[in-house]
């Protein structure tokens, strides 16, 4: 099946942490959620795009958002994973491949090995109410999200959040803030895009590198 589409709402789900305990998408409707499901712990790419989202928690909460990591690795290996690189935010163990189903991001026969199905590196991008409102799904597990267009993404959802509060108190509307899909090597963007590309592989901002 297809991903799920830009305006759907997310489909919901429940699946347990790395620390066993459950979890579920829908208990953090009204907050922004940057949805990103990714292959294989301890592989390299994974480890850097996982830091990279640590180290932008910062920026995230400060526009009401958060990180949730989806992987088909068991909850253990979540645990020695998420320990190791000192991540703050949760990660969930979709060990039956249910969620991947779900969300359109199934990889069959991944890293060789025929049977084995992991998730697809995959972003989404779900705003308070729970609807996909910006989305990225790779056409090779090799490449990284656009960590720029994640952050203009998310950024976008403050930007309407402060339109539509304005609107209720009858002041000013601002000018639209443009939700910027990177077009680039990195895979997919979807989304309603606007303005000029922005550069492949740039962080949200300072300490994006994998501490040691």
């Amino acid at each position: 099946m297809p991903p799920v589409a830009v305006g759907s709402k997310a489909p919901d789900f429940t699946l347990n942490d790395s620390d066993n305990q459950p979890f579920t998408l829908s208990k953090l409707q009204g907050k922004n959620v940057v949805l990103a499901f990714f292959p294989a712990i301890f592989s390299g790419v994974c480890d850097r795009e996982m830091c990279i989202f640590r180290d932008s928690m910062a920026g995230l909460n400060q526009v009401n958002a958060t990180v949730v990591g989806v992987s088909a690795d068991h909850r253990f290996g979540l645990k020695e994973f998420k320990a190791k690189h000192q991540l703050n935010f949760p990660l969930v163990s979709d060990w039956n491949r249910e969620v991947i189903k779900k969300y359109g991001v199934e990889w069959p026969n991944f890293g060789g090995m025929p049977g084995y199905t992991a998730a697809t590196r995959s972003v989404f991008v779900l705003d308070k109410h729970g609807v996909v409102r910006w989305s990225w799904v790779t056409d090779a597990q090799g490449k990284e999200p656009d960590y720029a267009a994640v952050k203009s993404a998310v950024a976008d959802l403050k930007g309407r959040r402060d339109r539509r509060d304005l609107n209720d108190r009858g002041g000013p509307t601002a000018a639209p803030v443009p939700l910027i899909a990177a077009r680039h090597t990195t895979g997919a963007s979807v989304g309603s895009a606007s303005g000029t590309p922005l550069p492949a592989r740039e962080g949200f901002g300072e300490g994006e590198h994998l501490r040691p």
